[in-house]
């Protein structure tokens, strides 16, 4: 139900292997423990149980609706006492890589808690079902509706690997249909999960692994070879997952999990079947590239974007002007120069906003992401702009915004930067949200801020920024931020 899979079921299990790896967060510094937030405290006190989504080994999913903000989310629960030795450090490795990682298509995680013997994992609810069933359910998809799941998969996938996280468990089992509305369209969108074996390449290697780590059917033979390897283990099984959708059968097969893995060493699949002689060239053409032994000619992410039959098949919608002229003037009105009128509006709208709200924006997004990656290069805002602003004007407010927006200084707006700018202020700062932003920092239940509490926050380590923090948003200069100093700044975001 998209909240952090347990591994695996008996005929889903990973090679073996299993080796720890951290990731540095590459976000400012003023974002690190706002969004993902970990609490010790008791997570009813802020979401009231809906139904079981699901029961495993380890714990059980339910379906959760936020007190305040009336949210619905999926809550995993996990008993620390039945998961293996060193496993809930791999569960908050996960979380920790997904708190990096801002794409539409990969599963968000909102915070986490820890009381007495439990973990509590509060993610979005994906309710629409895995793709493989979709697969099974239609026997194959049509070239249209895969070439469309593909993009989407390409654009997470390359998103990842351009921070240098390698997934390592790319399958249609990790890709869920992100609702059950959305499982009734012929093209629907999808979102990427479990991110519990994913690792970080080092900066200052191409290289990094040599264990063996994957679900059978979908590992790449360097990994079955105990050969380094890099992020091209993930293009193999992108192109495992295209060439089932495209003829419901997997290119590589065997009656157990040795004669699948003599199976993918020997590289040997075909496109023999009836259903392949209906098959573009171009998609065979793709799949060869991703099902290629030599990882110096496999495809990367960023060159199947680029890729005849990706671009052949993608949509094109036509932009509501009068839609796009209110988003405009939301940009317009953006302002948000204070850390702390920044790090709430990150909160908000990471945590708060219902998706139907964002719903205009993610098609916006995606309409200006003309390379696919999942974040808005300068040149592909001003275009976008430009749709209903003269040139010049658009170069001078996505310059403007730049120098608010993009606030990790990556030099592109990823999607939540693009959502804060984006959305109508009287949606985010609602009386509601701001009292839940609030208590966010009021550890101490004072309805005072102080210097300590933002470094209970931020860190500890940060007690510059955390001053600064205090000191910009503290309006009457008393030395704490009470509630009215804190709506007054964000009032002026």
């Amino acid at each position: 139900m998209g909240c952090l899979p347990e591994k695996k079921s008996e005929n889903q299990k990973n090679i073996t292997g299993t080796e720890g790896s951290s990731i540095d967060n590459e976000e400012s510094i003023i974002y690190e423990g706002i969004l993902i937030k970990e609490r010790n405290i008791d997570p009813h006190d802020f979401y009231e149980e809906l139904n079981i989504l699901g029961e495993g080994t380890y714990g059980i999913v339910k379906k959760v609706r936020h007190k305040i903000s009336k949210v619905i989310r999926a809550m995993k629960i996990i008993d620390k006492n039945k998961i293996s030795h060193g496993g809930e450090n791999s569960i908050i490795n996960e979380i920790n890589i997904l708190k990096s990682l801002d794409h539409p298509n990969i599963m968000k995680v909102y915070e986490y808690f820890k009381k007495d013997n439990y973990l509590y994992i509060i993610s979005e609810l994906l309710s629409g079902g895995e793709l493989l069933d979709k697969i099974n359910d239609n026997g194959y998809l049509s070239e249209e509706v895969s070439s469309f799941i593909m993009t989407q998969v390409f654009s997470a996938v390359d998103f990842c690997h351009q921070k240098g996280i390698l997934h390592r468990d790319l399958k249609p089992e990790n890709i869920l249909i992100e609702s059950e509305a959305e499982a009734k369209k012929e093209f629907f969108t999808i979102k990427i999960i479990d991110f519990g074996t994913s690792g970080k390449l080092k900066e200052d290697e191409d290289e990094l692994f040599k264990f063996s780590v994957g679900t059978p059917l979908y590992v790449a033979p360097e990994i079955l070879g105990n050969e380094k390897y890099d992020t091209k283990c993930d293009m193999w099984s992108c192109g495992v997952i295209m060439y089932m959708m495209l003829s419901g059968k997997a290119p590589f097969n065997g009656e157990n999990e040795e004669e699948i893995y003599q199976s993918i060493k020997k590289g040997k699949y075909d496109f023999d079947s009836e259903k392949w002689d209906e098959i573009s060239n171009d998609a065979k053409d793709l799949i060869r590239h991703l099902l290629t032994f030599d990882t110096n000619k496999r495809f990367s992410a960023k060159q199947c974007l680029n890729h005849p039959w990706i671009i052949k098949h993608r949509r094109n919608k036509k932009i509501n002007k009068v839609k796009l002229t209110e988003v405009v003037n939301n940009f317009k009105n953006y302002s948000a120069h204070l850390k702390m009128q920044q790090l709430t509006l990150a909160y908000i709208v990471h945590n708060l906003i219902p998706k139907k709200d964002c719903e205009f924006l993610r098609e916006l997004f995606f309409i200006f992401d003309e390379s696919g990656n999942g974040r808005l290069t300068k040149e592909e805002l001003i275009k976008g702009l430009n749709y209903i602003l003269p040139l010049k004007e658009a170069e001078n407010e996505v310059n403007r915004l730049m120098n608010i927006i993009d606030v990790d200084q990556s030099g592109f707006i990823e999607y939540e930067e693009f959502l804060r700018a984006g959305l109508n202020k009287e949606k985010i700062l609602t009386k509601e949200n701001l009292e839940t932003a609030f208590n966010l920092y009021d550890i101490n239940h004072r309805r005072k801020i102080n210097v300590e509490e933002i470094g209970k926050i931020l860190g500890n380590n940060k007690k510059h920024i955390c001053q600064e923090i205090l000191n910009e948003a503290d309006v009457d200069k008393d030395g704490e931020i009470n509630f009215s100093d804190f709506k007054t700044i964000m009032e002026q975001c």
